[in-house]
């Protein structure tokens, strides 16, 4: 339960940062 949390949260992080990296290109 904790590996498969740890990896859906992991996951969660990446998707974020990949967002907001996109939003500030678009900003930039």
């Amino acid at each position: 339960v904790d590996g498969l949390a740890l990896t859906g949260a992991g996951i969660s992080v990446m998707v974020v940062l990949g967002f907001g990296q996109s939003f500030w290109g678009a900003l930039c």
